[in-house]
């Protein structure tokens, strides 16, 4: 099933404190013995004296080494210290840096992993260098006025004691602020440093006072193994085999703007502005950009686009169209009243659940169904995480925000927890009953908005919110009915651990299994978001959404962090013709039979709701880890249940052999009670959170109640390695294994004789338990397998195709007897029947060929020869680099240099909207002539070269042109034509293979471009030319 796997195995490496003197070491000792005069001890230092990174460093983003005995990132980068500090710690180091535009040379305490403003974050030049600031759990708190100097070498200081946090920089204290809930939550003990532009650190010490301890790098993370995979692929897969009756989606909406181009009406200026956007972004980068191609596009695969249906260009062609569910008037923000009479309460945003603003709401969607003219409304982008969770600042709170957060109190909070004050505010309970309340609020604002817009068109769909890539912990079960269709935002591939190979899989299951509707999942695809956009991946992922019970796809086509190519097909032309190849395979495919589940997997939203986001993130991707095992591993098929189906009686536990509960420490006490009642009909629980059921959700812990069902009572925490060992023979028929937690887990102590332990710890105490309860079991794990540590690159899990964990759960599975093995896990869209790559195999002579916009952005098949070229006539509207006659270096001409546009983009940053700007812009890339006389431009190779053919990407009108060639420069051989063409205000490009008069190509040094007089059109514009000659080792001209 999987292309590759491996195993890390850290080894634990024991801390040595570094004494070496190194330059800045008398100011260091000074500040050093200033903290130990202050009552701080010292517990760890390094002045980075060798040249390898060594073990007691984490480079968790970007690129450190050491250079020169210091700490070295060229670019954007976060680094921490292998050990771990909680309560009050001191981090001093020295920073410099020589980058002329800095930004942060930063330090962190208290944070999570990977996580650098989850704790305390000491910005020092931040936001480009404009300011310093603090951050405290992921809000700016207090500011101040310091800048880097480049080449100036700073001693820092960052602290905090009790509630006390203190910014030095070079003996002056610039930010001190107190902080009334001091961080003190487990897996917030991650000292490190950051920068997000070159920098280098130096004499960095770390102290801890009063209840503050330093905890080495323990055997739970350096000893235990976790694995990696590079990919993920089906080996035995099948297609037309599994098909089911149904068919699948033949029309597909579109995350993205260029299809805008179309749109007429009062949206006029719109599509006017966005036709020149893109053929600016054309002509810059050298890349056809048509609008009649790209409209004719839109309706040949069915795509759904932002706009009227009625707008000409869609009408014509039979496009159908979307719009957003409010189009505010006037330039008002998105969360407002058209009489701009809603308090703003989020900047210049106001509050969602304004009862106002939501009769609003409802109101604009009953409108679009009236008028006619879209397809169908989709809801909110990430309507929970971004909008319905946020509380009102209590600042900002008026009469409504007061009379909600007594509802949330009395009807949610059990008398006890209201509204939170703060977004970071982390209280669980709080945040449980206020996204309880925000669910249930926004399930009848959709029914008031569903019944209101059928009743008038019962045609138009209403799609569901597009929820976050780590899923949602709203109440999508009651909003179900209120859609036509549901789904979200995934991406896969962007750790090396194996659940985020499978994570779109995942998430369509989540919502397919808890809605029962059509799904249509939004696979992100954008450059640098999606960190794997190879086609075939894509294949892969596209698989995953019907193989997990999907119904259909969003074809996302926005670059997110490419700002000006924008699009995929000028940012990677590959991805998209994948992606649309793929839409027409779906469109003629029918939908995989689906088995039916024999177990499930609890999906806590109770707890989920706990979290920042509300999804998986952090520290809950168990979720994601148990479907990679029960599902892609071990091929069974799971049903995700919600503890809130569970409590409604929507689902019925009975139907399943196991419930699997991988992330549950809040839960409601009536689903403790219907898990006691199922496992004491027959049914099996195996709960891999050793954390489960700690907390009611009314504030109060389970306890007893909990241990009756488990048969164990946890008496206190583990240090060391979570390894556990089956003891044999044992009751599942389990093969001896050694199964490894990246979480240390629990100490736990048997309450009778019914409990045994199946796997102990490494002393010999109990880490996994059978219980056999009534006529059922629990088996339960005192420490988490499938835990997970670290995020983004840096995330490390213990879950592989084949690994202990697997084999285990495969054991217990067979003793259930659940089935495994279906097929369903072999569902793929076949193989691309066209070449979606097409990439150029010849030479490019004029070494301007960019295949995409990934590095390194020169492909190996560039010649770097220093050749020119030169005009006969200079251009006029838009110059070159070179007047008449003068030899201009393919380098920096502006008709081969598309390498320097590439280096120069905009990537993050907005785009002007004015025309002359972005003509500005447009001038230092192109050239054009508006007088329409004859042009030749010659280009010089420098030597002799098997030419095969030349592209010309052009706007306005090209005149007929003539290419010849030549050994010497004065004798010419025609080697191709063109008659005269017209692109108009739109971007073309033309491809000429070069043969000279036999019909075969042959070797020249010079290559001309004759151009005859124009006689159509204004101007001539010429944005690009490439000339190829045939690759090494091809037969001889």
């Amino acid at each position: 099933m999987f292309s590759k796997f491996t195993v890390f195995t850290p080894i634990f490496v024991a801390l040595v404190l570094v004494t070496h003197i190194s330059r800045g070491q008398a100011g260091a000792d000074m500040a050093g013995a200033e903290a130990k005069a202050e009552g701080w001890k010292l517990q760890f230092s390094d002045d980075f004296s060798r040249t390898e990174l060594g073990e007691n460093w984490n480079d968790v983003r970007g690129n450190w080494t050491i250079k020169n005995r210091m700490l070295t990132a060229d670019s954007s980068a976060h680094i921490v210290s292998n050990w771990r500090f909680t309560g009050d710690v001191r981090l001093e180091y020295e920073a410099i840096t020589d980058s002329e535009n800095p930004c942060d040379l930063s330090g962190v305490l208290s944070a999570q992993f990977g996580k650098e403003s989850s704790g305390y974050y000491f910005g020092l030049g931040g936001q480009n260098n404009k300011e310093s600031f603090l951050i405290a759990r992921a809000a700016v708190v207090k500011r101040a006025n310091t800048r880097i100097v480049p080449g100036k070498r700073y001693q820092v200081v960052c602290q905090r004691e009790g509630k006390n946090i203190t910014f030095t920089v070079d003996g002056k204290v610039i930010i001190s602020y107190v902080h009334d809930k001091p961080i003190d939550k487990p897996g917030f003990d991650r000292v490190g440093m950051s920068v997000y532009a070159p920098g280098r650190f130096d004499n960095v010490r770390i102290f801890t006072k009063n209840d503050g301890k330093a905890i080495p790098p323990s055997r739970s993370e350096q000893a235990v193994q976790s694995y990696e995979v590079t990919g993920f692929e089906i080996e035995d897969p099948l297609f037309e085999e599994l098909f089911s009756d149904a068919p699948a989606q033949d029309i597909f909406p579109t995350y993205g703007t260029i299809y805008g181009i179309g749109r007429g009406g009062a949206a006029i200026d719109y599509a006017e502005r966005t036709q020149r956007k893109y053929r600016a972004t054309a002509k810059r980068f050298g890349m056809r950009f048509v609008v009649d191609e790209t409209l004719d596009e839109a309706a040949k695969y069915n795509l759904v686009v932002y706009g009227n249906m009625s707008d000409p260009e869609f009408a014509r062609r039979g496009i159908r169209t979307q719009s957003r569910v409010i189009e505010p008037p006037n330039g008002l923000p998105l969360i407002s009243l058209p009489d701009d009479s809603l308090p703003y309460v989020y900047g210049t945003r106001g509050w969602f659940f304004d009862p106002r603003f939501l009769d609003y709401m409802a109101s604009e969607i009953e409108q679009r169904a009236k008028d006619g003219e879209q397809w169908g409304i989709p809801q909110f982008d990430e309507i929970f995480s971004y909008y319905a969770i946020k509380p009102v600042p209590k600042d900002k709170w008026y009469k409504e925000v007061h009379e909600a957060e007594k509802e949330i109190r009395e009807q949610y909070g059990f008398g006890k927890f209201g509204m939170p004050e703060t977004h970071q505010d982390g209280d669980p309970f709080r945040r449980i009953a206020h996204r309880r309340w925000a669910s249930d609020k926004l399930t009848e604002a959709f029914a008031k908005a569903y019944k209101a817009a059928k009743a008038v068109n019962p045609d138009m769909k209403l799609l569901g919110p597009t929820h976050g890539s780590n899923a949602t912990s709203a109440d999508m079960e009651a909003w179900a009915p209120y859609f036509d269709i549901l789904g979200g935002q995934v991406s896969g591939g962007s750790s090396p651990a194996l659940l985020d190979w499978v994570r779109p899989g995942c998430n369509t299951k989540l919502y397919a299994d808890l809605t029962g509707k059509p799904i249509w999942m939004m696979v992100h695809l954008s450059k640098d978001h999606a960190k794997v956009t190879d086609p075939e991946f894509i294949r892969e992922m596209y698989s995953q959404v019907f193989r997990s019970g999907g119904q259909g796809l969003w074809l996302m086509n926005t670059e997110f962090f490419e700002r000006e190519l924008e699009d995929a097909r000028f940012a990677e032309p590959a991805k998209w013709r994948a992606v649309l190849e793929l839409s027409q395979m779906i469109s003629k495919m029918k939908l995989p039979k689906l088995p039916e589940p024999d177990c499930a997997i609890l999906y806590a939203s109770d707890s989920t709701n706990t979290t920042l986001y509300g999804g998986f993130s952090y520290h809950n991707h168990q979720d994601v880890n148990a479907y990679a095992v029960v599902g892609p591993c071990l091929r069974s098929w799971p049903q995700f249940v919600t503890d809130r189906q569970i409590d409604r009686g929507d689902r019925d536990l009975g139907d399943y052999k196991i419930l699997y509960i991988p992330y549950a420490p809040y839960q409601r006490a009536e689903v403790l009670e219907k898990v006691k009642s199922y496992v004491r009909g027959g049914g099996t629980v195996v709960c891999t959170d050793s954390d489960a059921f700690t907390w009611n959700i009314n504030g109060e812990k389970f306890g007893a109640q909990w241990d009756e069902l488990t048969g164990v009572r946890k008496t206190g925490t583990r240090d060391g390695a979570a390894i556990m060992t089956t003891v044999t023979p044992n009751s599942l028929n389990a093969v001896p294994l050694e199964l490894g937690a990246l979480a240390s887990g629990s100490q736990i102590e048997l309450l009778n004789e019914k409990v045994i332990a199946i796997a102990v710890f490494d002393d010999g105490s109990p880490a996994i338990t059978l219980h056999n309860y009534g006529k059922g079991k629990v088996i339960y794990f005192a420490a988490d397998p499938f835990y997970v540590v670290g995020d983004g690159k840096a995330r490390r899990s213990t879950v592989a195709q084949g690994a202990p964990i697997v084999q285990f759960i495969e054991a217990i599975q067979k003793v259930a007897g659940v089935k495994m093995g279906h097929d369903i896990w072999r569902f793929t869209l076949p193989p691309f029947n066209t070449d979606v790559y097409q990439k150029e195999t010849d030479k490019c002579l004029t070494n301007n060929y960019i295949y995409d916009a990934n590095d390194p952005l020169l492909e190996p098949d560039n010649v770097e020869s220093g050749g020119t070229y030169t005009y006969s006539r200079a251009p006029s509207t838009f110059t070159d680099t070179g007047k008449t006659g003068e030899a201009i270096p393919f380098a920096s001409g502006h008709l081969t240099n598309r390498l320097a546009a590439f280096e120069t983009r905009n990537r993050r940053g907005s785009r002007p909207r004015d025309p002359k700007e972005l003509d500005k812009i447009t001038a230092q890339w192109i050239v054009g002539w508006d007088d329409p006389a004859p042009i030749t431009i010659t280009f010089d190779l420098k030597s002799d070269q098997p030419l095969s053919f030349c592209r010309l990407v052009y706007s306005g009108t090209m005149p007929m042109l003539a290419v010849k060639g030549s050994k010497d420069g004065n004798e010419w051989l025609p080697l191709a034509k063109s008659p005269e063409q017209v692109a108009g205000e739109d971007v073309k490009d033309v491809r000429l293979t070069l043969n000279k008069a036999g019909g075969k190509p042959g070797e020249y040094r010079h290559v001309l471009f004759d151009f005859a007089a124009r006689k159509a059109g204004d101007t001539f514009e010429l944005c690009e030319i490439e000339i190829w000659g045939a690759p090494a080792g091809a037969p001889a001209p």
